[in-house]
């Protein structure tokens, strides 16, 4: 009976031998798909940031954990973010989504503006939150040696402006006499102010363009220095005096009535962009307001389309970005001050197509405010 019962006990046993054997096939598996896991994910996090790079959104990271891909970084608008999001569903990404460190802006990126006057430089810009801020004031402090002064501004719905090397350029406008303003739309370099000659012109504008070329970017320059006049000879854009020219608020207020009785300062729906003829219209509103000295107040206005609160803000998107252009042709920026007033003061009636568009528009009177 014993020895039975021993014998009974030795006897293997099929069940336990096929579980042991299943467990052992499982975890192989699962070390083989964790050892090909990382070089998926790499693959698949390289084609799809390339893939949202090539679909014209920069400044963005895409990541990936097992199929699912987030995007890190700035978004200069909601088509924007969508766009990215459809580009980065490259082959074997199963979703897409935006990280919680995403930032996307409802109000298009604004210039930044470098003027330095008297061998001190005032940076003017508008960052969508402090850190930016701090990383900015950051880029320009070691080349000014703290001489500057800071007026940027943070703004949430704000998107986050592109610029090239930018103590390269700050050392390169603080290096040359005289008093430069230089404005920076992405890509797009305006440079305005006044040398002493020919040669001083073409040097400044080298040494920008330079400066803003490191590292490979694309950029172009807008130089628009002009020649500073001798001694005792009147310049060529302001009136000599005696000649009648507008003096006062009274006789700036009149010039820059007619100065904008032209073509009227209006946007495409949603767009705070300046097209071709409006820059041609703020040309001659920027040569207006430099043979003044009154203050302009730049007010910006939608249509009634849309809500409220997104109306406001892109009145004064309008209204800034008009703003920016003035600075860029010459006329000082702390005589300008930009409002938005939404829809709350149309010009035509809003029930038509026609009336719609002209209430999208800008307009530019004499501060009486300030």
């Amino acid at each position: 009976m014993v020895l039975s019962a021993v014998t009974q006990l030795k006897r293997p046993r099929p069940v336990a031998f096929a579980v042991s054997l299943l467990l052992t096939w499982l975890v192989l598996a699962l070390l083989a798909v964790g050892l090909r896991r990382g070089p998926i994910e790499k693959d698949l996090a390289h084609r799809a940031n390339e893939a949202v790079r090539q679909s014209g959104v920069a400044q963005v990271v895409v990541t990936v954990a097992g199929t699912a891909a987030t995007l890190h970084g700035d978004f200069a608008s909601v088509a924007a973010a969508d766009a990215a999001l459809r580009a980065a569903r490259v082959n074997g990404v199963s979703s897409a989504r935006l990280g919680s460190d995403a930032l996307v802006a409802t109000r298009p990126a604004q210039p930044v503006v470098l003027t330095v006057e008297r061998g001190r430089l005032t940076v003017r810009a508008t960052v969508p939150d402090r850190a930016r801020r701090t990383a900015l004031l950051d880029a320009v402090v070691d080349a000014t040696g703290g001489q500057l002064t800071s007026d940027i501004a943070v703004d949430s719905r704000a998107a986050q402006p592109a610029v090239p090397a930018l103590a390269g350029l700050v050392t390169a406008l603080t290096r040359a006499p005289g008093s430069h303003t230089l404005t920076l739309d992405g890509g797009h370099l305006v440079l305005t102010g006044t040398v002493a000659n020919e040669s001083s012109r073409t040097s400044l504008g080298a040494a920008v363009l330079t400066a803003g070329r490191v590292g490979g970017t694309r950029i172009d320059l807008d130089n628009r220095l002009v020649i500073a006049a001798a001694p005792g000879v009147p310049a060529t854009d302001a009136p000599a005096a005696g000649t009648g020219g507008p003096q006062g608020s009274g006789g700036d207020g009149a010039a820059l009535a007619a100065a904008t009785s032209g073509h009227p300062v209006t946007f495409a729906s949603d767009s705070a962009v300046l097209s071709g003829p409006d820059r041609d219209a703020l040309d001659l509103v920027a040569a207006a307001l430099r043979a003044g000295t009154a203050p302009a107040l730049v007010a910006g206005h939608t249509d009634s389309t849309g809500p409220a609160s997104v109306n406001e803000a892109l009145s004064l998107g309008r209204a800034q970005a008009a703003v920016g252009y003035l600075v860029s042709r010459g006329v000082p920026a702390e005589r300008l001050r930009a409002v938005g007033y939404g829809a709350s003061r149309p010009a035509a009636d809003n029930a038509t197509p026609a009336g719609r568009a002209a209430n999208r528009r800008v307009e530019i009177v004499v501060d009486a405010g300030s």
